[in-house]
């Protein structure tokens, strides 16, 4: 968040200083409007292009075996242009190397997601995932297993998004 401040008003001093340039190249004085609001321009395009961006450098980022299934995104008044195309603020990735499979019920896949926020700390929940009937329930903290290795006090939810199922179920 930091940088992204410092990157604003190097964007707004950037501007600002080339159309300065510009009026004194051509030996005239700029309007004393001109230089605030070209750095203003300069502050909110930045500021757009980064939260844009943000996306796709923090997926570019992830390692190989880590496949994004969701992109979380908002819009906000005080960002008029995300009323017209949302802004991605959270990534909900798996982590493919941590899957974990039970013998006695391979339809059953226990992996890490892991939730990348913007300006905020990144989250790692081990979740059970169940393949067969489309289902998947965050691991508790102290998880009981039945017989066949199953969690008894798992909070089953469905309407996980299909990427997850693709990326982590067997294909068939």
């Amino acid at each position: 968040m930091f940088l992204d401040v410092v990157i604003a008003v190097c964007a707004a001093f950037a501007g600002s200083g080339i159309v300065y340039a510009l009026f004194r190249l051509f030996r005239r004085k700029p309007p004393k409007w001109v230089v605030p609001v070209v750095a203003a321009i300069a502050i909110v395009g930045v500021t757009a292009h980064l939260r844009y961006d943000w996306e796709h450098r923090s997926a570019s980022l992830l390692p190989a075996d880590f496949v994004v299934v969701e992109r979380l995104s908002t819009s906000t008044i005080f960002e008029p242009w995300s009323l017209i195309q949302p802004v991605v603020t959270s990534l909900l990735a798996v982590d493919t190397m941590s899957a974990k499979r039970n013998q006695a019920r391979p339809e059953m896949v226990m992996v890490d997601l892991v939730m990348l926020r913007r300006a905020d700390d990144t989250l790692i929940i081990r979740h059970v995932v169940d393949c067969a009937a489309k289902r998947v329930a965050p691991m508790p903290a102290e998880p009981a297993f039945d017989a066949d290795g199953l969690p008894t006090n798992a909070t089953w939810r469905e309407g996980a998004p299909d990427a997850l199922f693709t990326a982590v179920c067997p294909a068939g």
